[in-house]
């Protein structure tokens, strides 16, 4: 198990690591909306490795099955892999490219809820939500806390229903033998 959700998850990691690098460049530009619909959309591409290494599993170590418990525990672990390797090239991105992404990135969220006419409570409390994130950003371990967060819940999402696809196949072929 320990080669498959290795091989599986680095595979989806590099390419985080690869969308990811790409996506900085939006970044620069400031264009956080589109950065954020492709960095989630690549989320999900990249994910497509915990069901493809829920299969290898199946195929090759299964002898032709998988359970669902176990299948879980493959995509999890895909997800673990994969995310500590969004994780890593986030943080060199952030040290190198960007470092100044918190500053401009609370400028963009301020501008956009001044000119969307929001009441100055919410602009006050998503200010106060921006300087708590700012705090956590101060230090990597912070960074990569948050960072991890990100894609973790698309790994899970993922994962189950992967696992579900699994399950379904497997007592549709039971049924029909």
């Amino acid at each position: 198990m320990r080669k498959t959700v290795l091989t599986y998850g680095l595979i989806s990691g590099a390419f985080f690591a690869l969308v990811l690098f790409g996506t900085s460049l939006l970044l620069k530009t400031e264009n956080f909306e589109a950065s954020e619909w492709l960095g989630y959309s690549t989320m999900v591409v990249a994910f497509i490795f915990v069901y493809m290494a829920m299969i290898s599993y199946k195929k090759h170590i299964g002898n032709g099955y998988i359970s669902f418990g176990r299948s879980m525990g493959v995509g999890l672990l895909v997800v673990l892999v994969s995310s500590l390797c969004y994780v890593a090239a986030w943080l060199i991105i952030y040290y190198t490219v960007i470092p100044d992404f918190m500053d401009r990135y609370s400028t963009c969220v301020m501008d956009k809820m001044q000119h969307s006419g929001k009441s100055a409570a919410e602009i006050k409390a998503q200010m106060k939500n921006i300087e708590m994130m700012k705090d956590i950003y101060k230090t990597p371990l912070g960074i990569a806390g948050i960072t991890f967060l990100e894609p973790l819940p698309v790994g899970i999402i993922v994962t189950l229903i992967s696992a579900i696809i699994l399950k379904i196949q497997g007592r549709k072929k039971t049924s029909a033998t």
